[in-house]
């Protein structure tokens, strides 16, 4: 090794902490277009992540919403029913009114309601579509259960139902399709968003990247053009060959 290989050598070495601080130097004049791809990241994860929670929406307040359990008042008593569900703190919304009963579909089944409110819940037999009075807990295999002349027996206990079809299906119906609708408006929303954002996130980062590259090559060469000429001569490749 000759004197100059081992000069060189023998220069101060950096540590990757002392590079990685040079370098976010060269980065802080676009921290504000990093923070804007950091905004753009955090809105494309939230959108990924929305999109398969609106389809679990759409299938269990909607598609299959018509089989979640129910309560009903008389239509008279509505206005009095929507505020004593608020008071209680249970969750429901009103569904329709059917034969002077407005329903209103639950979150989930209550065992103990005022003395104003009756169960129901809508079961599927053999593909037709029941509204069974008086019960509202899921039952696990509908298809076993008999119907005789507009009784349904559970459990060994009679409740009356009457056979949705048509029209009448639809009245348990309809808020769902809305629902979907808008579920179905939200969720392409959500997709052109977060493509668009993916878009301008990736052209925000490659912008970003190659003006710190060309501010670093500059500072480079315009430390290189001030430089003595005998730093050149020193510093010739041909004197940092090893012997």
């Amino acid at each position: 090794m000759n004197a100059n290989a081992n000069e060189a050598y023998q220069r101060k070495k950096y540590s990757d902490k002392q590079l990685l601080s040079n370098i976010l130097a060269f980065a802080k004049p676009y921290w504000k277009l990093f923070l804007f791809s950091l905004l753009l990241t955090a809105f494309i994860v939230m959108a990924g992540l929305a999109q398969p929670y609106i389809i679990k929406v759409a299938i269990d307040q909607h598609i299959n919403g018509i089989y979640a359990p129910m309560v009903y008042v008389n239509q008279s008593e509505k206005d009095q029913a929507l505020h004593t569900l608020e008071e209680r703190g249970v969750k429901g919304k009103e569904v329709t009114t059917f034969k002077d009963h407005t329903y209103f579909r639950l979150n989930e089944a209550k065992t103990e309601m005022p003395g104003n409110f009756q169960k129901a819940r809508i079961v599927s037999i053999e593909g037709t579509n029941y509204l069974i009075h008086g019960w509202n807990t899921s039952i696990k295999n509908p298809d076993a259960l008999q119907i005789s002349n507009n009784h349904i027996s559970i459990n060994d206990n009679l409740y009356p139902v009457t056979s949705l079809k048509g029209d009448t299906e639809q009245l348990f119906r309809s808020q769902d399709y809305t629902g979907l609708i808008w579920l179905g408006i939200l969720y392409f929303v959500l997709i052109i968003g977060s493509s668009v954002f993916t878009y301008f996130q990736n052209n925000t980062l490659q912008f970003t990247g190659q003006s710190v590259i060309y501010d670093i090559r500059e500072t480079i060469m315009r430390h290189l053009s001030q430089m003595q000429i005998s730093f050149y001569d020193k510093n010739h490749p041909d004197n940092q060959r090893f012997g």
